[in-house]
């Protein structure tokens, strides 16, 4: 193992996520590396401290400065009424147009009868009978006119 893996390793151990599966190749390279050794004792050391260390203050403007925004940001909050007020314009507007657009959809759509052009429909036939043929054309409109 290289030292700096087991630099790594040790910071691991130290804040408890080393897996236990590297413990014993850290373990046996620490005991043939002084220099690691000492990195360990030296990080251990300043784990100690630093838990024994007091947890800092904040200066006291600190408190005042966020009391004066919370009372700023609550101020400028808009009311529920007003909330309610901009959520039903909105949806207002959004039912108008898709109502139009629903409209002129059904409309391009879905035309009347009267709106569309009647079709004529010209039927031929023919049966031949040796010389004599019978010729049979009449027009349609959807039906025979006989």
């Amino acid at each position: 193992m290289r030292c700096s893996t087991a630099q790594r390793y040790i910071d691991l151990k130290l804040d408890g996520e080393l897996k236990p599966r590297h413990l014993p190749v850290l373990t046996k390279h620490l005991s043939a590396c002084k220099a690691c050794q000492t990195r360990q004792a030296d990080a251990a050391r300043l784990q100690q401290i630093l838990a024994n260390a007091p947890a800092p203050e904040p200066p006291a403007w600190v408190h005042a400065q966020i009391m004066d925004k919370v009372q700023r940001m609550g101020k400028a909050r808009p009311t529920f009424a007003r909330r309610f007020q901009l959520s039903t314009a909105t949806a207002v507007v959004a039912i108008f147009f898709s109502f139009i657009a629903g409209t002129q959809i059904g409309v391009r759509s879905f035309k009347t009868e009267a709106e569309v052009a009647p079709t004529t429909t010209v039927s031929e036939s023919t049966i031949a009978f040796g010389e004599n043929t019978l010729l049979d054309t009449y027009e349609s409109t959807g039906g025979s006119n006989e």
